[in-house]
């Protein structure tokens, strides 16, 4: 069995839809699951719809839903003007029956809002469903959630096995198409898998069935080195462990969501990500035994958008237990630390937030701290904004590669503000402005050496992939390295 994942730029339209049919059909002997995400745009006009039902606004609630019926008839349209679209009809009533609901609520609960957004998904499961069972493939459309969760939206492996289970069943001979993103909680109630979590979907479901593979299709060639609106020269690399991709995913690749990779890796189900629009490319594989190349570099990637929380005084050594505190309250009131940094006891604390947490993570810890305030351990609490994480991923990096970077920065005038080097990872914290011309620079006089070294496939390029969409519309870019 092979659970096939295809992503919302690669179902943007009716067109694009009847080509992932053709690219499913094409793998039919391998008893293929499609999990497909929303339309490429639908789930923000989805969540604009929800906030406008949460203010009562029934004019931009009318107008945001009459786009989104327009866009999936002419999705329908496009991809046979003949066919049954009565599925698809019934269904859009229904969303039109959950906004009106949602407007007489007033303001909407989490859960209705959920149920809203994931209206995404089960219309694309009838569109992507339709196009198969155009092109003569019997098809069931499952708009249902296939993933199971906790009370606190925590995937069950047993649950999720017995609903994929109860589904194939009911499909038969039939190839079953499923929603990716959604699933529902014990007591039936909806809920999501964060935005990208139809990568999660697709490696729960592989997981829970088992699977020989779980391809995840998207609109480039596979993970790159580097993101290529930034580094031209940036090139695809053919195979990376499950480590190397949770850790450019953690770092600020888009290509897959942080927490996909997981659920297969524990199996040893191989995960390979693929680009839609060149399904012959092979792209790359994701395995437990890739190759080994210790020592080398072999990407490059980034997070922007933060800020760093700092706390200043000389009493800072007598505060007790400071560190674990701080991460603590962080991790409380539901804030990410994109990066820790704790030099010595009591010098020097900071953390990495994203700056749109930057003044919540400032309240929480000067309420935690309020006492050692008061009594002048702690001087300040204050926020550096403008600030970006480079991360240099490869495999036992070592000194040598340490010595290559800071040399490399060094000559371009760059000094990091911070710097923290693992085995398979170095991070550098930077100002905003700085990052681009470090990426480039690292990227020309560190990775690109080790990947020649290693035989790596040559540069990508954006025009195969823009010349295979054939349309104006800028693709939803899910690169390697692009920043969250």
């Amino acid at each position: 069995m092979l659970v096939m994942k295809f992503g919302g730029t690669s179902v943007g339209s009716g067109e694009r839809i009847l080509h992932v049919a053709r690219i499913v059909l094409a793998h039919q002997d391998q008893q293929p699951v499609v999990v497909t995400s929303a339309l490429s745009g639908a789930t923000d006009a989805l969540l604009a719809l929800a906030q406008a039902a949460a203010a009562g606004d029934d004019a931009a609630c009318a107008s945001q839903l009459e786009a989104l019926v327009s866009r999936h008839h002419e999705a329908a349209l496009a991809i046979n003007p003949e066919a049954d679209w009565s599925a698809l009809h019934q269904k859009l009533e229904l969303l039109g029956a959950a906004v009106q609901d949602a407007l007489e609520q007033g303001e909407p609960s989490s859960v209705a809002c959920d149920s809203l957004v994931a209206w995404g998904e089960r219309l694309a499961v009838v569109l992507v469903a339709g196009a198969l069972h155009i092109l003569v493939c019997p098809t069931l459309a499952w708009d249902r959630p296939i993933v199971a969760t906790d009370e606190h939206a925590l995937p069950l492996a047993g649950s999720t096995r017995r609903l994929a289970e109860e589904a194939l069943a009911l499909a038969g001979k039939r190839l079953l198409v499923v929603p990716g993103f959604i699933a529902h909680k014990p007591d039936g109630r909806m809920t999501t898998l964060g935005r990208g979590g139809s990568d999660y979907s697709a490696t729960l479901l592989a997981a829970a069935l088992q699977a020989e593979a779980c391809w995840i299709y998207t609109d480039v060639d596979g993970i790159l080195s580097a993101d290529p609106r930034v580094v031209k020269e940036a090139q695809i690399l053919p195979t990376v462990s499950p480590q190397m991709a949770g850790r450019l995913s953690y770092s600020g690749a888009k290509v897959l969501h942080p927490l996909s990779v997981a659920p297969v890796a524990r199996l040893g189900i191989p995960l390979r990500v693929r680009n839609t629009f060149r399904p012959d490319h092979p792209g790359t594989l994701i395995t437990a035994q890739p190759g080994k190349h210790p020592g080398t570099a072999q990407a490059i990637t980034s997070r922007r958008d933060l800020a760093a929380i700092l706390l200043a005084g000389e009493g800072l050594p007598e505060v007790a237990h400071l560190f674990g505190r701080m991460c603590q309250v962080m991790t409380r009131a539901g804030i990410e630390m994109v990066l820790s940094v704790h030099p010595g006891t009591g010098y020097d604390p900071q953390i990495l937030v994203k700056a749109a947490q930057a003044a919540a993570a400032v309240e929480q810890l000067t309420q935690e701290f309020a006492s050692e305030c008061g009594h002048g351990q702690i001087q300040s609490i204050t926020v550096r904004e403008g600030q970006a994480v480079c991360t240099v991923i490869g495999e036992e990096l070592g000194g040598a590669v340490l010595a290559q970077v800071q040399h490399t920065l060094a000559a371009e005038g760059i000094a990091p503000l911070v710097q923290m080097a693992f085995p398979s990872a170095l991070s550098l914290v930077l100002p905003d402005h700085e990052l681009e011309h470090a990426i480039r620079s690292i990227h020309r006089q560190v990775i690109e050496p080790s990947l020649r070294k290693q035989g790596a496939a040559p540069a990508y390029s954006h025009k195969a992939t823009l010349a295979a969409l054939n349309d104006d519309e800028e693709p939803e870019r899910r690169v390697a390295a692009s920043c969250l």
